[in-house]
């Protein structure tokens, strides 16, 4: 996947999910990301954007990466996109036609899933995406990098369904190429964590990694290169 951006600085946060960024002047350009990696990057950071004009916005533009070290995707609608293209290539041993965002009904049962994976003659897979885009110092992602109570009760829910007799697949997309693992930030989210290593039996778990690598002739890209399925080890620290 190749996407056009804008080179910029980052300058400081405004709040949560609005960045102040020097492109030929000051923009404001909205963050997509429900973690905290932003709130760690320091001031005269390159990053990438990409301009909008949607009527209504308050914001000139988007962050789509960052650079620290690795170029890192902080763009929470990018892991779902990929997703489609790593279902599509088989990768993981992932199979059938796959299904966006579709409401699963049943006895008890009516959840909207990120995907379905779609099987001749079988109930479909659930399948859930999320995100990643901490990894410390040995090379392990971690994840959530912020706590999510949302991510918990998702859990939940899977696993609710895999007792219905569902199969039911988190799927973690790795948004860096330096991930070599993919583990729970226990100290972070210790529900989500806990949860992770208590269903493990229940959920399927794949993690995949991603290398973002930019080019700029004059104008910039960010192409996106799938770099390998990783291990994912949810009861490890």
């Amino acid at each position: 996947m190749r996407l056009r951006v804008e080179e910029g600085v980052f300058l400081s946060l405004r709040n949560r999910f609005v960045a102040k960024v020097k492109l030929e002047g000051e923009a404001d350009c909205h963050v997509h990301d429900t973690g905290s990696l932003m709130q760690s990057v320091r001031s005269g950071t390159k990053v990438y954007v990409r301009r909008t004009a949607s009527i209504g916005r308050s914001t000139q533009c988007d962050v789509i990466a960052v650079r620290l070290g690795e170029v890192v995707g902080v763009d929470s609608r990018l892991p779902n996109v990929l997703f489609v293209e790593i279902a599509r290539r088989g990768l993981g041993g992932l199979r059938g036609e796959l299904a966006k965002e579709k409401l699963v009904r049943g006895a008890g049962v009516n959840y909207r899933a990120d995907f379905l994976l779609l099987y001749p003659g079988e109930r479909p897979a659930i399948v859930e995406v999320k995100g990643v885009n901490y990894v410390d110092e040995r090379k392990v992602a971690l994840f959530p990098n912020a706590r999510s109570e949302r991510a918990s009760r998702q859990l939940d829910d899977m696993v609710f369904l895999a007792r219905q007799g569902f199969k039911v697949i988190l799927a973690f997309v790795i948004m860096r190429g330096d991930g070599m693992e993919l583990r729970p930030f226990y100290s972070v989210d210790r529900d989500f964590s806990s949860r992770l290593c208590a269903y493990r039996e229940l959920i399927e778990y794949k993690a995949f990694k991603v290398r973002i690598e930019e080019a700029c002739d004059p104008s910039c890209h960010l192409s996106f290169f799938f770099a390998g399925e990783v291990p994912v080890s949810p009861c490890s620290l």
